[in-house]
């Protein structure tokens, strides 16, 4: 037996039977890791591709072409229509826009969505108030619920976040986001922020707004009650469909009714260098 075993595995004829047998197991295990490889890139092409915003591919750009120049239009962004509405606010800010010339569009909070933000630019807007939370993000906080299975890339990339208010969390766009997700520049557009802020908020929603082409950002420097808020951006609002400038407008306002009363709260504007910019 012991003779026979070595016979055989002296037998040379086996041996190169044995070699062509791995030989032939080994080029179908190749050909069978390339057919996996180009299957995955075909039906997950996401899986081989480096990791880039995904908000365009979902909420594509307006196809209408954007003006050279900025249109006599007001927006008013109410993501606040449902939770804390104002009708006074909105009457009084759409009877200034009319007097002062403008067409005056309204979006309700149902409307107030990270599609809607990514758009504004190509809407031709001198003026834009965001009646909307402010909080960490800044002003573009929308009122579309938040879902960790959405945007995904553009959450990775810092570019869209969340924000929790009052214990229901929504989609905010950040400053990234700002650069790099908007569709188009605005026209040096005048851009009020109606939310809670800080200095650093300013700054940095400031410079993004404004590399996108805004003009200049009013915002408060912190907290504050949503209708202080209302009141003080009547004032400005008005003020500046009536031709005057950036600062007289908040300084009208802060005249006329203060700092919040509870935070302390006062308008600032980005860049300082706009003081005497008017409508």
């Amino acid at each position: 037996m012991i003779a026979q075993e070595l016979a055989r595995r002296a037998d040379p004829h086996r041996t190169s039977r044995k070699s062509r047998a791995s030989k032939r197991r080994i080029i179908v295990a190749i050909g069978l890791v390339v057919l996996t490889v180009l299957v995955t890139a075909y039906v997950f092409p996401s899986l081989t591709t480096p990791i880039t915003s995904t908000l365009h591919s979902s909420v594509h750009c307006a196809s209408t072409p954007q003006a050279n120049s900025v249109e006599k239009r007001v927006a008013l962004v109410d993501g606040l229509s449902k939770e804390f509405p104002d009708r006074d606010f909105v009457t009084n800010v759409t009877a200034s826009a009319s007097r002062a010339g403008y067409t005056f569009d309204y979006y309700l909070a149902e409307a107030t969505t990270l599609g809607l933000f990514t758009n504004l630019p190509m809407l031709n807007y001198s003026l834009i108030i965001l009646r909307t939370h402010g909080g960490f993000y800044g002003p573009l906080t929308t009122s579309q619920p938040y879902s960790n299975q959405q945007y995904v890339a553009s959450q990775l990339l810092d570019e869209v976040g969340a924000v929790n208010v009052s214990g229901t969390v929504y989609f905010s766009m950040t400053p990234k986001g700002i650069t790099n997700l908007l569709c188009g520049q605005f026209p040096g557009t005048v851009i009020l922020a109606m939310g809670c802020g800080s200095d650093s908020n300013l700054a940095n929603q400031g410079s993004a707004f404004v590399g996108r082409g805004a003009r200049v950002l009013i915002a408060w420097d912190t907290w504050v009650g949503i209708y202080h808020s209302d009141m003080a951006y009547e004032i400005v609002a008005k003020m500046l469909l009536e031709r005057n400038t950036i600062a007289a407008s908040i300084q009208g306002s802060l005249a006329r009714i203060g700092p919040d009363p509870l935070y302390g709260a006062t308008l600032h504007y980005f860049p300082g260098t706009e003081a005497q910019f008017v409508l």
